[in-house]
This record gives structure tokens, sequence and C-alpha cells, in this order.
């Protein structure tokens, strides 16, 4: 078969396959009016290969970040918002509705930077992650390598809730 052409202006950002189809996310750049600085707009499509001879794309919907999982009309994303000195990711719930995706739930790692994120299939999402490094901090003296222990913390699929939070090696 032909192959499925994207174009050339999308930044790939996470390709999943799911039952017959395969989902890719990508950003497109973006404006904001008064502001210099770079922006991107996420989105994600399915490729439906239910007939892998005859691809079917489907039109691409607008979330919050890179695509994590697809479970039925719900996905997950995983957003990573800039802010002055640090980056901190949220992890989203959304639900698919009449090609709109709707936020129904989500957990802010303030101050920290997300490393990994699985699904378990057992209704839980898997998240490494550690203090970010900030500018202010790493110019004012010396950290405490404790400060930047790697913790994994388990939320709820259903709502994202915290269900534990350790330390791990």
């Amino acid at each position: 078969t032909e192959p499925v052409e994207f174009p050339s202006s999308y930044e790939g950002q996470s390709l999943l396959a799911n039952g017959n189809s395969v989902y890719y996310s990508y950003t497109l750049p973006e404006k904001a009016e008064d502001d210099p600085r770079e922006y991107v707009k996420h989105f994600f499509a399915e490729v439906d290969l239910t007939k892998p001879s005859q691809p079917k794309q489907q039109k691409a919907v607008n979330v919050p970040g890179t695509l994590l999982a697809v479970q039925g009309d719900t996905i997950y994303t995983q957003d990573v918002m800039w802010g002055s000195t640090v980056a901190q990711s949220a992890i989203n719930k959304l639900e698919l509705k009449d090609g709109l995706a709707y936020r129904k739930a989500s957990y802010l790692f303030a101050n920290q930077l997300v490393e990994n994120v699985k699904m378990d299939g057992e209704g839980h999402v898997l998240v490494s992650h550690k203090k970010a490094y900030s500018m202010q901090q790493n110019c004012s003296g010396p950290s405490s390598n404790e400060e930047y222990v790697t913790k994994l913390t388990i939320l709820a699929t259903s709502d994202l809730s915290l269900v534990s939070d350790v330390e791990v090696d």
C-alpha cells in the first residue's frame, strides 16, 4: 500500500499501537500575540489499520501534551509546562466526544521533572520523577543529592488520584 504521508510541519512526539489502530501525536508551531517565545499546539490522530491495505487516517484532535495511552474514548497525555525558572509536568485524563477532547482529571507534578510514564494495565498510571533543577538553585551553591531522589508515583486511572508515592533507586 502507499505510505501514509504527514506534512513536514509536524514534529512527531509519540506513536502508539492499540488494537487495529496506530495513534501518533505531534506538535505544530503556534504564535502568541506580544510574546516572542516559541509555542506549540499538541495533536494526536488515529490511523485505522483494520484493512492494512487501506489505512484510514482520522481527523486530528487538539490535546494538552503528548499522547501516552488510549483506552476506548479515554486518552491520557503528559503536558510539560514551562515557568520562568522551572519546567513541570501534568498527567491528564481526557474523554473524546465528537472530535474534541475534554479534560476529566489532571495530576500536577509541581516542581518535578517527569522521566517516564507507563500504564500498568491494572488501573494505574506509573510515573517516575524527581525534583526539577532550577537555575536559581544551581547558581546559589551546592545542593543536596537527596533533593534529587527519583520517586515512583502511582495514580488511579479512574480519577488520577494518588495511590502511592515512594522513593526508588
